[in-house]
């Protein structure tokens, strides 16, 4: 419903094509003035440290309190496939990219 509240709720404003996330995340970058990520780390090494990284904190946990959120769960997140689209936006606030 176009009359439906929407205060606090989030939208993606695309130029109306579904993005994937992180080149979504690199025009934002970009136009920050940052460099868009280049590299690439593959997964299995990266989850593979996460997992000793969990096993050391919970290991050294009687020890020393470390607080680590270099997490299995946060890798396996940020590198789900994701697609970001307006169609919310279109639907909820009517909206229409001004796109030539």
């Amino acid at each position: 419903d176009a009359d439906e509240k929407v205060n606090g709720e989030a939208f993606f404003i695309t130029n109306a094509e579904p993005r994937l996330f992180w080149g979504f995340v690199g025009d934002i970058l970009a136009g920050l003035g940052y460099a868009r990520p280049a590299k690439c780390v593959p997964f299995a090494l990266v989850y593979a440290i996460a997992l000793v990284v969990a096993f050391l904190t919970k290991a050294l946990a009687p020890f020393v309190q470390i607080e680590s959120t270099f997490t299995p769960l946060r890798i396996l997140l940020t590198t789900c496939n994701r697609q970001v689209s307006c169609e919310k936006a279109r639907k909820r606030l009517a909206y229409t990219p001004e796109v030539p």
